[in-house]
């Protein structure tokens, strides 16, 4: 069963969000460059929030999502992300993916 997590963060106000924005995109060649299980990467800004942003990941199984989050891209995406970040902002919800009409599957 896929399973899909979405993470909800601020950037602190001092913070340099270019420097952000250029840990994405780094990451996202990681992602598109490995075989992680993922089905879909999807990145979202608030438009009520400038520091607020959302990524929306789907994974084949739960397995390829613990894999990933464990994986070295990941753990060096989190090093270079997390001193930008607002830690008491930071949500991290995962779940099954209950419909998806991408390229993953859904429950119904």
């Amino acid at each position: 069963m896929s399973v899909t997590v979405v993470n909800d963060w601020c950037f602190l106000e001092k913070a340099d969000v270019q420097d952000g924005m250029a840990a994405i995109r780094k990451y996202m060649d990681y992602l598109k460059n490995n075989d992680t299980g993922l089905e879909q990467s999807l990145w979202l800004k608030s438009s009520e929030n400038h520091l607020r942003y959302f990524h929306i990941a789907t994974y084949k199984t739960r397995k390829a999502l613990d894999l990933q989050m464990e994986s070295e891209g990941t753990m060096r995406f989190i090093q270079r992300l997390t001193p930008l970040i607002d830690e008491k902002t930071v949500a991290i919800t995962p779940g099954p993916t209950i419909a998806n009409t991408g390229t993953g599957p859904g429950e119904i």
